[in-house]
C-alpha cells in the first residue's frame, strides 16, 4: 500500500467452472474508480497523443502523477526514457510510436492510462504486448504484478493455442527490437510453450 492506502495489486477475474482456457483476459485495477472524472466536461488538464496523429486523450496530471512514474518525471520536468515528450505550456504529453500497428499500440496505452482511473485491462493475444509495452512506458506502481498477470495469461494461451502463442511471440519481438525493454523473459516464456 501507498501513503493513501491504496493497494496496489491487481486482481484478475476467473471463472473456475469455465475449464476452456480463454483468450481474452480481464485485469481488474488495483486502482479506485474515478472513471467518472474521464471525460471534457471534468476539468481534464493534459492532452495525451502521438507524434503520428489520431485520437487525443485528455486526463488529470495529478491523478497520472500517483499512479505512473513516467507521468510524474514528465510533468515535473525530468527527462524520461520511454520515448515521450510533455510540452508545459500546451500541457501535452507526446508519444512515439514502438511499432508498425500504431493503433494497438495507441489503444492498450490508453487502456493502461484508464487502468489508472480503476477501469480494467482486457488482454488478449491481439493487445498483450502493446498492452506490456505501455505499463513498461508509463511505469505504473502496479506495474511488475499486473505484468506478471499478463505473462502468466500470454503462456496458459500459447500452450492451448499455438496461432495465438506465435502470434503473441512475433509481437513481443517485435517491441524487443523496436527497443523496448523488458521483452527478453516473455519471449523465451512464449518459445518454450
Amino acid at each position: 500500500q501507498n501513503e493513501e492506502g491504496e493497494n496496489h495489486v491487481p486482481t484478475e477475474n476467473t471463472d473456475p467452472v469455465n475449464k476452456e482456457v480463454e483468450k481474452e483476459k480481464t485485469i481488474e485495477s488495483p486502482f479506485p474508480n474515478n472513471q467518472d472524472t474521464l471525460g471534457d466536461d471534468v476539468f481534464p488538464d493534459v492532452s495525451i497523443g502521438f507524434a503520428d496523429g489520431g485520437e487525443v486523450f485528455r486526463a488529470h496530471r495529478s491523478m497520472l502523477s500517483k499512479r505512473s512514474k513516467t507521468m510524474n518525471e514528465l510533468f515535473h520536468g525530468h527527462k524520461v526514457e520511454a520515448d515521450c515528450t510533455y510540452d508545459a505550456e500546451a500541457s501535452r504529453v507526446q508519444w512515439e510510436t514502438h511499432t508498425q500497428d500504431n493503433e494497438t499500440g495507441r489503444t492498450a496505452l490508453f487502456q493502461c492510462i484508464k487502468f489508472c482511473y480503476g477501469a480494467e485491462l482486457r488482454v488478449n493475444p491481439l493487445n498483450a504486448a502493446a498492452i506490456i509495452d505501455g505499463l513498461f512506458r508509463l511505469k505504473l506502481t502496479c506495474e511488475q504484478d499486473t505484468q506478471s498477470v499478463i505473462e502468466q495469461h500470454m503462456v496458459t494461451v500459447a500452450k492451448n493455442d499455438v496461432e495465438s502463442g506465435s502470434l503473441m511471440l512475433r509481437h513481443c519481438a517485435e517491441y524487443e527490437k523496436a527497443g523496448s525493454s523488458g521483452f527478453t523473459k516473455i519471449c523465451l516464456l512464449l518459445a518454450k510453450s
